[in-house]
């Protein structure tokens, strides 16, 4: 009896909020904003640089300082107990994985504050491997990693980018996550079919 693979974002999905956005909204011009996820996030995600260069970049620009910054960005990191909750049930009959976008040394570090090792079978960072969502051999990680062992794999991201990028890597069904409600009846609904 196989299982399914269940893939999903952290910022904004299993993490309530997209931290680094709602902290620059909070300091940052619009076009600060822009150049930040156009030029620096990217880089950090690929792990071409880290967060604590970002904290001083972002020191520079509004003169708080970066360990501030810093504290800031993990207060900003809230679980969505719900989801986390509904992933331990997923978890026993599914594989469950975390794909998400991120520079060296944050996630880890919230991953573990908020014990979610043992939530998932597979965590997959970013800047580990170098490549970031929406390329698709990132989500070729994910599906290799469980290759010929699971029945059919589902996505959840709340960025329409990272959807479509994994549609193209042939992920058998995506949901657009807006609220933990809509996911889970979206995700309950597939599951249902495919079993």
């Amino acid at each position: 009896n196989m299982k399914n693979l269940i893939i999903f974002d952290c910022f904004g999905v299993v993490l309530k909020s997209d931290v680094s956005n709602v902290w620059m909204y909070n300091h940052l011009s619009t076009l600060e904003i822009e150049y930040f996820r156009k030029e620096i996030f990217p880089k950090a995600d690929r792990g071409e640089i880290s967060i604590q260069e970002i904290f001083s970049m972002f020191s520079d620009k509004t003169k708080i300082d970066a360990k501030q910054i810093e504290r800031e960005f993990f207060e900003l990191s809230q679980v969505e107990p719900n989801m986390v909750n509904f992933i331990k049930e997923l978890k026993k009959d599914n594989y469950v994985v975390l794909l998400s976008n991120c520079p060296k040394g944050f996630l880890t570090k919230i991953i573990t504050e908020n014990q979610l090792n043992n939530l998932f079978d597979k965590i997959i960072i970013s800047c580990d491997y170098h490549l970031i969502k929406p390329n698709i051999e990132i989500f070729n990680l994910a599906k290799n990693a469980f290759y010929d062992r699971y029945k059919k794999s589902i996505f959840i991201d709340d960025n329409m980018t990272n959807i479509i990028g994994a549609q193209k890597a042939n992920i058998d069904y995506t949901i657009y996550h807006r609220n933990f409600e809509t996911t889970k009846s979206d995700l309950l609904e597939i599951l249902s079919k495919i079993n």
